[in-house]
């Protein structure tokens, strides 16, 4: 009979700040098992298929570490690996001030997080979303917190309105026929 393993079927993130429960792993027809990992966290057992692991410096700094379940029989040995994402605090950007005319817009630009707010609402047309357009009708700063699974951050940025002023080039005039003004 060969054995079987499956360390995860799907796409697995941990914040660096928590510990990853490894509940989905199944194995089949084996002996024994452990696991194992290219970084330097820790499992609370290697040797038990749902266990935990907590996340290392190294694998911190490279973003990513791969777990492996390997399972031996007395006629084969399987090993899955998983890939596990390690997610970090968000630093979220808001894109740079921008001036607009009045009645213009701009799209407002925000990076870094998993989830968005931006406030004030006024003149945005979602307050929820990554890139809302915005369509003040004067100077406002704007605030976007994202959030991700490890925390929240802020960042603001400036819509400045330039209203136009109309020129003034002096007052009606009445002028004869083949005569000239000066307009200033």
């Amino acid at each position: 009979i060969i054995p079987l393993a499956t360390a995860h079927t799907t796409t697995q993130s941990v914040c660096y700040l928590d510990t990853l429960d490894i509940l989905n792993a199944t194995a089949t027809n084996y002996d024994s098992l452990v696991w194992s990992t290219t970084g330097d966290g820790h499992f609370t057992s290697t040797t038990q298929l749902h266990t935990k692991y907590k996340v290392g410096s190294t694998d911190i700094s490279n973003n990513t570490v791969t777990l492996t379940l390997t399972v031996y029989s007395v006629c084969n040995t399987i090993a899955s690996p998983m890939v596990v994402t390690i997610t970090h605090a968000p630093s979220v950007s808001a894109g740079s001030n921008d001036t607009i005319c009045r009645g213009s817009n701009v799209q407002l630009v925000a990076t870094n997080g998993t989830t968005y707010t931006w406030s004030p609402s006024t003149g945005l047309s979602n307050s929820t979303i990554p890139n809302p357009i915005a369509d003040p009708t004067h100077t406002i700063t704007y605030t976007v917190t994202g959030t991700s699974s490890c925390g929240t951050a802020s960042a603001s940025v400036t819509v400045a309105v330039d209203t136009i002023t109309a020129p003034y080039i002096g007052p009606d005039t009445t002028i004869c026929a083949n005569a000239s003004i000066t307009i200033n």
